[in-house]
């Protein structure tokens, strides 16, 4: 095993702990909705610094970029650690087990190591560059499939994102439009896109993007054999604004259903 997959496992199997723990305490709390978020981010730092514990045992000089604010400049800047310590905060509260952790890798630019994990549906998904994505130990790849017809896609916008949303709506009512498709969405981008990667959902839509939500899947896509593009059919890049994941017939049918009369 990668030695910093098996230090990303070990990360989120110990955050991971901690989720379980509280995911029945936090529905037996009566508070009101502001004490509630409060109580939901005091969770989400004891996850993070979790995380950054074993991170840093493992690799003191690394640096760690966290969605909640701990963002930790060390002396190495090639190696960037980026953490997810709660994919669908909602999902969470709600009692809904869909929700995940994830780590990601990044040395020189490059995503070499990701990790995303359902800690109550026990799933940990995994992918190291060139070697592959796994989902338990067991070998993941995309779906076969080679048409449209009777496919199941996901598709979300970031909340508070809605004007990027609406921007795009015309490109997404094509899709609704078209015959024979179905949707999905778990609520976690994590897990919605780690479903592309093992065959569960055929493809995959977002708009709004940001780091932390999607790093972690974006190399689980590619190791089990998908395509990530934006929705002009250029290679996703960190600024882009949206996203298609799915095998290379699938997105390349989506695409022309996408820009069709454009």
């Amino acid at each position: 095993m990668h030695p910093m997959l098996n230090i990303a496992i070990r990360a989120v199997r110990k955050a991971g702990n901690i989720i379980i723990k509280n995911y029945e305490i936090i529905r037996s709390i009566k508070i009101n909705e502001i004490n509630n978020l409060n109580v939901i981010q005091a969770i989400k730092l004891k996850v993070e610094s979790s995380i950054i514990e074993v991170i840093h045992k493992a690799y003191p000089q690394h640096t760690i970029y966290t969605e909640i604010g701990n963002h930790i400049i060390i002396n190495n800047q090639d190696i960037l650690w980026i953490v997810e310590p709660l994919d669908c905060m909602h999902n969470f509260i709600k009692g809904l087990p869909n929700f995940s952790i994830s780590i990601t890798l990044i040395i020189k630019d490059r995503i070499e190591v990701s990790v995303v994990y359902a800690p109550i549906l026990n799933e940990l998904f995994s992918a190291v560059r060139g070697q592959g994505a796994q989902l338990n130990g067991y070998r993941l790849r995309c779906n076969n499939t080679v048409n449209l017809k009777g496919i199941l896609l996901s598709v979300s916008c970031l909340f508070g994102k809605r004007d990027i949303f609406k921007k795009y709506i015309n490109k997404i009512i094509k899709i609704f439009d078209h015959e024979n498709i179905d949707f999905r969405r778990t609520g976690s981008i994590g897990l919605d896109m780690a479903y592309v990667a093992a065959g569960r959902l055929d493809g995959y839509f977002h708009i709004g993007l940001r780091p932390w939500n999607f790093s972690a899947s974006e190399l689980l896509i590619r190791e089990s054999g998908g395509l990530i593009t934006d929705f002009n059919g250029k290679e996703y890049c960190i600024n882009s604004e949206n996203i298609i994941a799915a095998n290379p017939y699938i997105l390349k049918s989506l695409l022309l259903v996408l820009n069709k009369n454009n």
